[in-house]
């Protein structure tokens, strides 16, 4: 599409990062990881870049992390990580851990209230926990602390909101929820920005299912349409959203042929 290429994701060291062969990474809007001095550790993650409405880099769209799976690199601490170096704020997740009986995304947070788990460099620790109801959607809200345990300052809160009735390839069965839940997050987003001294320009959200394609190529699609109604004589085309949005992440907006 339009030259681009997705080399780094098929690189040697980089394809068991990958956590499906066949969905590439561009490589023109890809977020590539700091170096670390002294650790060998590359700058490949599966994630890009995207646009949103008069932010050039509003969100991150990535894979679901992966942790013990046989033939496979563990990348959960490539994921905080990135969170860290890119001033995340809120995550939202699209998918379930499991899902029919296939692993669709690693454990990568604390869920229960006081608890803490170790990836890489960054402690995580759960500092509340809850359901929240809009309409017949259950969100699972995860106030969490990441922490740099070696060779960092300082400690960053993140709101993890985990949107669990979106079933895999198929859509919601109302589009109102969705919006709402939308409006909620965005006004987080930009209170907890703002309260750590981070810009709206510099906190994207990050945003993932299992692939980081499909659920969530879609709930950008819809956050950016919403964007674009909010402006002065809004020009909205869906197909031109699409487009753009998969010159930025491959193959977003997936759905069955």
């Amino acid at each position: 599409m339009d030259g681009r290429t997705d080399e780094a994701s098929k690189a040697a060291g980089n394809v068991k990062k990958n956590r499906y062969k066949d969905v590439g990474c561009w490589d023109q809007t890809r977020v590539k990881l700091e170096p670390v001095e002294g650790a060998g550790e590359g700058d490949y993650i599966h994630a890009n870049w995207v646009e949103g409405v008069e932010q050039p880099r509003r969100y991150i769209l990535t894979q679901g992390p992966m942790l013990n799976i046989p033939g496979y690199a563990d990348t959960t601490a490539d994921m905080w990580r990135m969170v860290w170096e890119q001033g995340v704020s809120v995550i939202i997740m699209l998918c379930q851990v499991v899902e029919q009986d296939k692993s669709k995304c690693a454990q990568y947070w604390p869920t229960v209230k006081g608890a803490a788990q170790i990836h890489g460099n960054f402690s995580v620790f759960c500092k509340e926990a809850g359901d929240r109801h809009i309409a017949d959607h259950t969100i699972v809200l995860s106030n969490l602390i990441l922490t740099p345990i070696n060779g960092g300052e300082g400690r960053r809160e993140i709101c993890h909101y985990l949107h669990s009735n979106w079933p895999d390839r198929k859509c919601p069965p109302s589009a109102a929820p969705i919006v709402d839940f939308l409006l909620k997050v965005n006004k987080a987003a930009k209170t907890l920005a703002e309260r750590q001294g981070l810009s709206p320009g510099k906190s994207p959200l990050l945003v993932h299912c299992s692939a980081g394609i499909g659920r969530t190529g879609t709930l950008v699609a819809i956050d950016i349409g919403m964007g674009l109604l909010g402006l002065p004589n809004p020009r909205l085309s869906l197909p031109h959203i699409v487009l753009q949005l998969r010159r930025q992440r491959k193959f977003s907006v997936q759905t069955p042929i």
